[in-house]
């Protein structure tokens, strides 16, 4: 956009902001008064405000107000917000909510805090499309009570929205030429939104540097010409562009320039580029490389000349110089490669025929002559704003049963294959040939099944000749097909061919270090038979920044998130974001916790870096060198790194961005326990000042011809958010594989919600510092949300070992944004063409208004979260933390009460100690024979449905209780309890110290019960207090007169009959069943037999 006009069109926007009409009452408090709001508390002062005399004030309360609005339309809110004071720490916020007439929420700001907006007057905005005919307006605190919040509010206003205007602001880079560096410049800019706030503000200076701050003033250091570039978003996703030229000027600096080619940007049909140009300076080395990795020393040093390999799509080649006095200077290029043929689909292999319904038919096939740059993200056309450079590619498989009449539409992934193996006792994954295209499916019906691939990318389309397998009948018994929601009754899962899913498990985890062998040896533990149900978190573990195997040594956690050591003041190319090293974080280092890069002893890799350095200054001790290095490390230490061995030599002052590298064989320091590389250590040594940025750190190895392999690092790239681990992805598909065939599966939790780096990117794709963006409902994270989902999709949906996607851990209970973006997330998994369940999770409460909320219709199932002590809703928490089963029995009646028409799955179950949730009750220990686990399971005979993970695995493991899940399932297996026919059934005991769990099916006359001892509880078991034998009566109801049954007694300890007896009911169809000296439990079966009396039937006792 061209400054003149943003000027013109800033003063006429301005302008039109001060007349709008605001559809509020009383939105500026310049009568001195809150007249037209509620207060709840809320006061007006005139000693601070945004404009005018007058603002609201509040402390830890809401105030409201209302205005007319017409169903269907869309309108605005804004305030302008001041926090005062924030003491303490807690969820929620200040905030401000738009409800309709019921309270629903229609819109809402994220939580703002002191450490997110400063203290400092901003604007915030809102839009909806109102639902009735008067909108409430919520302005205020509403969060826990241990954060208390004083802030204030002015020019509150509400107006209707149609055509989003973008901002209008005027730049001002002062001054644009500096005669001479160092030396210090200043950026700043006026304007408004008017029709809403100005939320994300964006500064690429060109040398390297950025800025969020709408003004400020910063150190320029490196002579050159230059183009700043600022950009202003608001609250809609929209931004407003200009671009601003500037340059300075320096002594003592080398020069370099490209003279061939001129353009900045070109295309070519050749992969080998020659470039050429000149250079001032003594001793110079120039090296050419590139962001897709190719590397090359030219000929020539004051004139030179040198030739890049490019990869298909765009490359950005950049040619660095180094004199003799360690001065760095650059110039770049943007070259896009084009294949001249034409885009060809070529298939490699496929699985042998016949496939078994429902198991994995696989294919790979490289995809000829293609001009896309990442794989990893789909062709979109146009480019999105914001995500100009994400140059993506379109690969799906079309499979039909019918000839074409019904399509199953698969996405395919880009695959490095990895060879696996357990080596000094770590996951070794190391890459085992090039790269190629995948698909995977899970055929649902028999008979021969056509495929073609379909190709879309910005140089064209393609779909490659149809071929075709054939599918037969499963033959593998654990083969029932994927989970999916019962349609005869929605509190059950069922497999596709109508087994009941039962569903017994618990949360897992494994080691970063055996990670997929970790899973092997738990599920070696565990055996065939019992448990089949697991919680996995794999969030981090392929996208986004949380959980980075790039540690700190001296940074806190954020939370329970390990810091990241992002920065936005820097950034390269297209990218946001940085590792930032200076005096407060000096170290930061790869292999924590994340698993060990795998190598070959012997062989040869490269390492190399794109870094900048900004003012670094040494040294502290004049013996030894300063700057920023890389050292091979095992635990670093700050302030003794200097004692590791050295793999790249400091860098210091200041330098562009620029590539640092060495090239060495696997031996001696660089290799720790014999396959694996030891720590990648990046410090900031010996400096006096100053601070290093990193935007990559790469390790491959270095081929025959020169070329390097793929990558063999997890999360070489600062921004994390454009591409994918391939490594801890095939880690992931390893442990799916064996669960596949063994009949296991896993609810995989996929993402973080408080990711650092995916709460901080905003709806125009700009960086945005406030976070809270998580859940965006389009735009650009949402559309890389969308890439990950498909990735997923892609690569593990065709598993039957995938139950389900958990889009997050814990979202807030409530109805907001983030259950819309859930739905489309369940919408996404549902409409692929293997679809799978997909939910979220919330970290309180049944949640009613959330689940139930229409947004949330296509969400599979409800997960909620609840420990007995310390998340705990129903009382009394003593009684059911020492009694399991009516611990479980509580809240699975609540859930069934609460009648929310699907599953239920209690996604953290958890006894937990009387202060924290993060401790299991430490008494359970004591209970050897795991007592809790057994009547949390066989409570589970009752009519909620829903299905507990228990949280705290340790003892279950170390007691070895994994046969509690084995003999509750072998009892429930039979039972068809998803035929829509169960029902609570009612039973009575005329003992109050005999409680009965079980349903019956009266149209069957069939019932299952679990008769439980109330005085026998773990916590009896668990102190060696005994229990005294109980007998009694139970009565069932089956109304069914004089029909006779066939009784069957269990064993519940082991899971097996014990033995059959014959019963008859009397004449109002109720059957009584004696129960005598019963000390712990005991389940029953009750099935009909022909009309009889029972003297007619032999009773049988085993």
């Amino acid at each position: 956009m061209k400054l003149q006009y943003v000027i013109a069109l800033a003063g006429w926007l301005l302008t039109q902001q001060a007349t709008g009409q605001n559809l509020l009452q009383n939105g500026s408090f310049e009568g001195g008064s809150l007249a037209g709001w509620d207060p709840n508390g809320a006061t007006v002062v005139n000693t601070d405000s945004h404009h005018g005399s007058w603002s609201a004030r509040l402390s830890n309360t809401v105030m409201y107000s209302t205005f007319d609005t017409t169903p269907g339309l869309s309108y605005k809110v804004t305030a302008w917000i001041r926090i005062l004071s924030e003491v303490g720490a807690d969820w929620g916020g200040f905030h401000v909510q738009a409800s309709d007439a019921s309270w629903n929420t229609l819109a809402q700001t994220p939580w703002i805090t002191q450490t997110r907006y400063g203290s400092a007057w901003f604007k915030v905005a809102i839009r909806f499309t109102a639902v009735s005919s008067v909108t409430r307006v919520h302005v205020g605190y509403f969060g826990g009570p241990n954060r208390s919040m004083t802030c204030l509010v002015d020019d509150v206003r509400a107006i209707p929205h149609t055509t989003n205007q973008p901002p209008a602001v005027i730049p001002a880079l002062t001054p644009t030429y500096l005669a001479s560096v160092p030396a210090m410049q200043n950026f700043a800019y006026t304007g408004e939104d008017p029709d809403g706030a100005i939320e994300r503000v964006h500064w690429v200076f060109g040398d390297g540097a950025c800025s969020t701050q709408h003004a400020g003033s910063r150190r320029v250091a490196i002579p050159g010409n230059y183009t700043a570039r600022l950009r202003v978003g608001d609250d809609d996703g929209s931004f407003t562009e200009v671009l601003i030229p500037w340059s300075c000027a320096g002594t003592g600096f080398p020069q370099l320039a490209i003279t061939n080619p001129i353009a900045y940007e070109l295309t070519t049909s050749s992969p080998l580029f020659s470039i050429s140009g000149v250079t001032t300076g003594t001793g110079m080395n120039i090296v050419l490389t590139s962001d897709r990795h190719g590397q090359t020393t030219v000929s020539g040093s004051n004139v030179w000349h040198g030739v890049v390999e490019l990869l298909p799509g765009w490359n950005r080649v950049l040619v660095q110089g180094r004199d003799a006095n360690a001065r760095v200077v650059t110039s770049e290029k943007r070259i896009r490669y084009i294949p001249p043929d034409p885009v060809q689909v070529v298939v490699v292999s496929e699985t042998s025929h016949p496939v078994e319904r429902w198991d994995l038919f696989e294919a790979a096939f490289v995809v000829k002559n293609s001009a896309a740059t990442h794989p990893h993200f789909a062709f979109s056309a146009p480019l999105i704003a914001g995500l100009e450079a994400l140059d993506g590619i379109r690969v799906d498989v079309l499979f039909t049963p019918d000839n074409w009449a019904t399509v199953y539409r698969r996405p395919a992934y880009y695959h490095i294959p990895h060879s696996r193996e357990l080596k000094s006792n770590r996951e070794w994954l190391y890459p085992s040939g090039a790269g190629y295209w995948c698909v995977r499916f899970a055929p649902p019906s028999d008979g021969i099944w056509k495929w073609k691939v379909e190709v879309e990318e910005a140089k064209g389309t393609t779909t490659s000749q149809v071929r075709s397998f054939l599918v037969v009948a499963p033959t593998l018994s654990t083969n029932h097909g994927p989970v999916q929601v019962s349609p005869s009754d929605s509190r059950y899962f069922i497999h596709a061919d109508g087994k009941v899913f039962l569903g017994a498990g618990h949360n897992i985890g494994v080691s970063p270090e055996r990670f997929s062998y970790d899973m092997e040896d738990q599920f070696a533990a565990i055996g065939e038979a019992n448990q089949d149900f697991f919680r996995w978190w794999i969030a981090g573990a392929i996208w986004g920044s949380a959980w980075t195997p790039w540690a700190s040594r001296s940074l806190s956690y954020d939370g329970y998130l390990p810091p990241t050591s992002l920065s936005f003041e820097a950034a390269y190319g297209h990218g946001i974001t940085a590792w930032k090293l200076d005096s407060t974080n000096p170290i930061l280092f790869h292999g924590f916790q994340s698993g060990l890069p795998p190598i070959v002893p012997g062989k040869t890799y490269r390492l190399a870096l794109r870094w900048k350095t900004d003012n670094v200054t040494g040294p502290q001790n004049a013996s030894r060198p300063y700057g920023v290095c890389v050292r091979w490390g095992g635990w670093p230490e700050v302030g003794q790194t200097h004692l590791l061995p050295l793999a790249i030599p400091h860098t210091a002052g200041d330098t562009p961005w620029h590539v640092v590298s060495t090239t060495f064989t696997a031996s001696g320091p660089s290799i720790q326990d014999s396959h694996y590389l030891a720590n990648i250590v990046i410090a900031l040594e010996n400096t006096t000042g100053g601070a290093a940025y990193i935007d990559e750190c790469s390790l491959r190895e270095v081929l025959s011809n020169g070329s390097v392999g793929p990558e063999l690092l997890r999360r070489p790239r600062a921004n994390m958010h454009l591409d994918f681990d391939e490594r801890r992805a095939a880690g992931i598909d390893a442990a799916l594989r064996l669960a596949h065939v063994s009949g296991k599966h896993f609810k995989l939790v996929i993402s973080e919600k408080n990711d650092h780096l995916l709460n901080r990117i905003g709806p125009d794709g700009l960086p945005d510092p406030n976070g809270g963006r998580f859940n965006q409902l389009s735009g650009p994270l949402n559309v890389l949300h969308r890439n990950y989902w498909r990735y997923l999709f892609a690569r593990y949906g065709a598993y039957r070992s995938v139950h389900s996607w958990e889009l997050v851990n814990e979202e807030a209970p409530g109805p907001t944004d983030h259950f819309r973006f859930a739905a489309q997330f369940a919408l996404a998994a549902a409409n692929d063409g293997n679809p799978h369940l997909a939910s979220t999770s919330t970290w309180a409460t049944l949640a009613e208004d959330a689940w139930k909320w229409p947004p949330s219709a296509p969400l599979s199932y409800v997960d909620f979260h609840c420990y007995v002590n310390n998340t705990g809703w129903i009382e009394p928490k003593l009684q059911l933390t020492r009694d399991s089963a009516r611990f479980f029995s509580e809240y699975d009646q609540a859930a069934f009460a609460a009648a929310f028409g699907k599953p239920v799955v209690w996604g953290e179950m958890g006894i937990d100690g009387p202060s924290t949730s993060d401790e299991e009750e430490p008494l359970l220990a004591n209970d050897t024979s795991g007592v809790w686990l057994h009547k949390i399971l066989w409570a589970r005979c009752g009519k909620g449905g829903v299905y507990p993970l228990y949280w705290y695995t340790d003892n279950i493991f170390s007691l070895n209780l994994h046969y509690r899940f084995g003999a509750w399932k072998r009892f429930m297996e039979s039972i068809p309890l998803a035929n829509g026919f169960y029902v609570d059934a009612q039973a009575t005991a005329t003992s109050s110290n005999l409680r009965v769990f079980g349903q019956k099916d009266l149209i069957h006359k069939r019932a299952h019960l679990w008769i439980d001892n109330v005085n026998h509880t773990w916590y009896i078991a668990a102190t060696g207090h005994s229990v005294s034998h109980v007998s009694g009566e139970i009565t069932l109801s089956m109304s069914h007169p004089y029909q006779a049954y066939a009784l069957e007694w269990w064993n519940t300890e082991v899971g097996t009959p014990i033995s059959t007896e014959f019963i008859n009911a009397d004449s109002a169809g109720d059957v009584t069943i004696t129960i005598q000296n019963l000390l712990t439990d005991i389940a029953l079966k009750l099935s009909p037999l022909p009309s009889a009396n029972v003297s007619d039937w032999e009773v049988i006792c085993n």
